[in-house]
């Protein structure tokens, strides 16, 4: 039953159009599943800290902190290993490496987009891997982000400026949103916003 499943820090979910949600049981090493009848199940991962790619159930992960869904594929933020994997077909494979702590990452189309927070930079590849392009790296700490339906912008929390930015997909272009750059809780317009 979904209410006494465990989680330690789960630090993303998404869903799909079938009322399943996938999370990022970051401190427990897994991806987890909530299926549409309630019932918790782990997707990928054994919950050792690894980095161990082949079947789902032996697959290992290092706090992994962002997934996103696409036509029944999971795709992964493997934090601590500084990669981005991939979960078909009950078979984990890793898409992109030689990243610092990436912590996001959304699939529009053919294309996946994702977080490597600690270059501070907007990254994007194909679903199927290949080359990796940048998109941005004026960002400063990005952890989480989401993309407009027309794929023309992303959206992004950029915590080292305590700001909201919007990021043009194309040009790389990057504006603030909301956030004057100080740390607060003070609520009024985008400009003035803490």
């Amino acid at each position: 039953d979904k209410l006494e499943a465990y989680f330690d820090f789960p630090d993303d979910i998404d869903v799909n159009d079938s009322g399943v949600f996938v999370v990022a049981d970051t401190m427990n090493n897994v991806i987890r599943e909530i299926a549409a009848d309630g019932i918790v199940d782990t997707v990928a991962g054994t919950g050792s800290t690894g980095d161990t790619i082949g079947a789902a159930a032996t697959a290992e992960f290092t706090q992994p902190r962002g997934v996103d869904i696409a036509d029944g594929v999971v795709y992964v933020a493997d934090t601590g290993n500084g990669k981005i994997k991939k979960i078909d077909d009950d078979t984990v494979t890793t898409l992109v490496s030689d990243l610092n702590a990436p912590e996001a990452v959304r699939v529009h189309g053919t294309t996946l987009y994702f977080l490597d927070t600690g270059n501070n930079a907007l990254k994007k590849v194909s679903v199927n891997g290949g080359t990796v392009t940048t998109i941005t790296s004026s960002l400063n700490e990005p952890v989480k982000f989401d993309i407009t339906a027309d794929g023309t912008y992303a959206y992004v929390a950029n915590a080292g400026t305590y700001q909201v930015k919007r990021v043009n997909l194309s040009s790389g272009a990057v504006s603030t949103i909301a956030g004057t750059g100080d740390e607060g809780k003070k609520n009024g317009s985008c400009t003035e916003a803490t």
